[in-house]
């Protein structure tokens, strides 16, 4: 019975990435060549899908994707963060296109919503983390590098020299308040006030809007005031707003890590 023995490469040189199947015999990995340029590549051996048994997958990925690095980086960019969890190697002088373009382009759009609300400084464990949580599609090398690493990613956490909770953005006392362009835009057209008026107003709220500020303005490059869109919701629907309007506020992008409060502190109105 034939003996076949599949490896996988990526070459430096070209950036092409190949599986191959040998047949009765078992090539020396550190001899193998790129088929397409020819310049020498390190072979590694990975399983009938293409898998890669321990302890290759971590040399495999650290070489392909400079995974150890962007792992341990002290800051990650929302936009890194999405290409490098989408296969992107932004750190490579020729990165390729994402391996799944329909799950880039989503990560990037919330990771892009999330940093503008909320623009503190994130490592690419925050980011997977968050993606996980609310269930956004990533490519699956990083999992199978950690599992490779026999760690999880609380642990590859704990040993980074960055650590931190997993959600840094949001404390023990729930989400950060948002300041007021976030909540103009968000609540844009309910209460028959467009942005513009939004904004106006919330620079000189209304008392029952002035109920929902959680810090006042004040006259600074950093910020003005910051407010409670939960409460701000509640407002408006003793104001006649509806439900069903303020549910689509925080399916928003910029509200969803509000979404759990108002669904909560809601429920009795339903």
């Amino acid at each position: 019975m034939e003996q076949v023995t599949r490896f996988a490469y990526r070459c430096n040189s070209c950036r092409n990435v190949e599986h191959v199947a040998v047949e009765n015999r078992v090539i020396e990995p550190a001899g193998a060549s790129c088929s397409f340029c020819g310049a020498p590549v390190t072979a590694v051996p990975v399983d009938g899908e293409g898998g890669f048994p321990d302890p290759y997958a971590v040399a495999w990925w650290d070489e392909a994707m400079h995974a150890s690095v962007w792992w341990s980086s002290r800051r990650v960019k929302h936009e890194d963060a999405a290409g490098v969890l989408c296969r992107v190697d932004t750190l490579s002088t020729a990165p390729s296109e994402p391996a799944d373009p329909d799950a880039y382009r989503v990560l990037l759009h919330e990771f892009a919503a999330l940093h503008d609300v909320d623009p503190v400084t994130r490592t690419l464990p925050d980011w997977l983390d968050i993606a996980r949580k609310a269930g956004w599609k990533y490519d699956r090398w990083i999992d199978q590098w950690l599992m490779a690493k026999g760690a999880d990613q609380a642990q590859a956490k704990q040993e980074g020299p960055a650590g931190g909770s997993p959600l840094p953005s949001q404390p023990e006392g729930g989400p950060l308040p948002l300041p007021s362009r976030v909540i103009a835009a968000a609540f844009d057209g309910l209460n028959a006030w467009d942005q513009k008026q939004w904004s106006r107003n919330l620079g000189d709220p209304p008392h029952w809007l002035a109920r929902a500020r959680r810090t006042p303005g004040r006259r600074s490059p950093v910020g003005g005031a910051t407010w409670d869109p939960v409460r701000i919701a509640l407002a408006l629907f003793d104001r006649e707003v509806s439900l069903l309007k303020l549910d689509r506020v925080f399916e928003q992008a910029s509200l969803r890590l509000w979404n759990k409060e108002w669904v909560e502190k809601s429920d009795y109105l339903r």
